[in-house]
């Protein structure tokens, strides 16, 4: 049996507590969450996605990491709970998706600015190895989401974070 790529936590395996967060889920406005009562890819996903664009009843950023908290929990199902100020195009959402699922991506060996996916980022804006990389993940997420969309990426092909 393969090992699926995302953390499956005790509290997230009971299938009413899994239907009842996806259904949530569906009702924020993510469409591609099933309502099966199985915390699968697209549920960690929409809840990540969630996660980033949300804050929590003291208006602090909620933690990105797929684990329904009490934080979480309370965000999702309290529809008073405040909003980071929301994406204004589909080409942000679809960014912030695909940051979504980077989240945890670390440099190897830290403190190095190198490591498989970080020379993947690099090399989205043709910058050697070892470079500062914030600007160019930004870029590279943008650059997927363009993909994703069959448009140009709107940012400018850079590391550089004035730029």
């Amino acid at each position: 049996m393969q090992t699926p790529i995302f953390p499956i936590y005790p509290a997230e395996k009971n299938p009413h507590i899994v239907q009842q967060i996806q259904t949530q889920l569906h009702n924020s406005g993510f469409d591609n969450v099933p309502q099966s009562g199985i915390y699968e890819r697209e549920t960690y996903i929409a809840l990540r996605a969630f996660q980033a664009s949300h804050n929590d009843a003291s208006g602090q950023p909620l933690t990105v990491d797929g684990i329904i908290g009490a934080k979480t929990w309370q965000a999702l199902f309290n529809p008073s709970s405040p909003l980071v100020p929301p994406p204004s195009s589909p080409l942000q959402l679809k960014a912030i998706e695909y940051a979504s699922i980077e989240v945890g991506t670390a440099e190897s060996p830290l403190g190095s600015n190198r490591g498989p996916r970080v020379e993947q980022y690099l090399k989205s804006v043709n910058c050697p190895v070892g470079s500062p990389w914030c600007a160019a993940f930004v870029y590279w997420c943008f650059a997927q989401a363009a993909f994703y969309h069959c448009t140009i990426n709107p940012l400018p092909k850079t590391a550089h974070c004035l730029t």
